[in-house]
């Protein structure tokens, strides 16, 4: 008999929880309790003006909001922490939240102690609200990275807005719902209207800046890794269950780039179909160096030229 998932297990997974670490966003339901461990909370809001916000919130219960010791403001995760350092940071529905994503992992990177892990639930676009909304790229990320935003841009704004779909009223479901049966929410002039004002306003409008499934989640980081500008490795990857799946990432005591990419999970679909069932990309890297030294992705660099040059693959080609 298969045991039930277990998601807060799934999170907890290989963190030292009895040192000190960060949880981004507990609001109600903390992945990692205070008792017994050495977790701060994070939010964007202290504990009261939180409370504030999710008064009749029939979704989130008021009385077990989460106290807040960091709060993080405009100057971002890194200026809130300050000197402190942390051995894990848990961030549950999160990422997708962020403008800037290749900041957010500099920021935490920053103030991680080596070995230390980065643990996401990420929801999967398929089963949620987010169904209709086209895959992010590594140049999205990149676009907002260079203009150094801190806020969600009005193209990312009308892209949530414009495409925001329920279905029969829920906006995450556990189906892999066809999208003649999903209703938008908001009008496209309306989201366009709102995305307009975004540039001479205040106001923070907090959306969904992300989108992805487990495996463009995992190209994606395949993708920074050739470019050179993400520095953690892939320390687990859970497929979806649910609405969500979960990765985690892990700071190294040595970074090494060969390191990195193999432990980046690669999916056998789109251009990867190609590849042969026992590509090993580890063996690749280390029976070819030049390709290490080239930076290539070991998947890409075969279709490309190992597979017409001969080159082995894996150990029974070796």
């Amino acid at each position: 008999m298969t045991a039930p998932f277990d998601r807060a297990a799934t999170l907890a997974k290989n963190l030292k929880l009895e040192k000190q670490g960060l949880e981004i966003g507990p609001l109600d339901k903390p992945i990692v309790p205070k008792k017994g461990t050495g977790v701060l909370y994070a939010d964007h809001l202290p504990t009261d003006k939180l409370r504030d916000k999710y008064r009749g919130d029939g979704n989130v219960s008021n009385d077990h909001i989460q106290g807040i010791d960091v709060v993080v403001g405009p100057s971002g995760l890194r200026d809130a922490v300050g000197s402190r350092r942390f051995h894990y940071v848990v961030a549950s529905h999160v990422i997708e939240h962020i403008p800037n994503p290749l900041g957010w992992f500099n920021e935490i990177h920053g103030f991680m102690e080596p070995g230390g892990i980065l643990s996401l639930a990420i929801p999967d676009k398929r089963y949620c609200f987010d169904r209709l909304r086209g895959l992010t790229t590594a140049a999205d990320w990149i676009g907002v990275w260079l203009q150094k935003t801190t806020r969600p841009t009005p193209a990312q704004i009308l892209d949530f807005l414009s495409n925001k779909v329920k279905h029969d009223g829920n906006i995450t479901w556990g189906e892999n719902i066809h999208p003649q049966d999903l209703r938008h929410e908001w009008h496209p002039r309306e989201a366009l209207r709102i995305a307009v004002e975004s540039l001479d306003s205040d106001e923070y409008l907090d959306v969904h800046c992300s989108v992805f499934t487990p495996r463009s989640f995992c190209n994606l980081l395949r993708q920074l890794s050739v470019f050179g500008l993400f520095n953690f490795y892939v320390a687990d990857f859970h497929d979806s269950v649910g609405h969500e799946f979960f990765v985690q990432l892990q700071k190294p005591d040595k970074f090494e780039w060969s390191e990195q990419i193999i432990s980046i999970p690669l999916f056998r679909e789109g251009r990867y179909k190609a590849l042969p069932e026992n590509f090993d990309a580890k063996f690749y890297l280390d029976h070819h160096p030049d390709v290490v030294q080239a930076r290539v992705d070991p998947a890409d660099h075969y279709l490309e030229y190992g597979r017409f040059e001969g080159r082995a693959f894996c150990a029974a080609t070796g």
